[in-house]
């Protein structure tokens, strides 16, 4: 049993350490392609064109895809956020 309960929190530590650099890799400023908005926020979702994104104050917003700049389009759309666990 011993062995059994050693793997099992060792599979616990390995998932919170992914699901931090998850988080992590979310963390971002976003702009909008017209330059006239910036916020720091981490992505949520993303849904019939709009995105969620939740603010460093804890606050959810939602933007539409197509006034992002195309470097954080890109980001989402690629799913380069999932890739920091690779």
């Amino acid at each position: 049993m011993e062995e059994r309960e050693r793997l099992a929190e060792l599979a616990r530590e390995i998932k919170e350490e992914r699901d931090r650099k998850i988080d992590a890799a979310k963390w971002r400023t976003w702009t909008a392609n017209s330059g006239g908005f910036t916020v720091e926020a981490k992505y949520i979702s993303l849904g019939a064109g709009k995105v969620k994104l939740e603010r460093r104050d804890g606050r959810i917003i939602t933007v539409d895809l197509d006034i992002l700049i195309e470097d954080d389009a890109a980001f989402i759309r690629e799913r380069r956020w999932m890739k920091a666990v690779d």
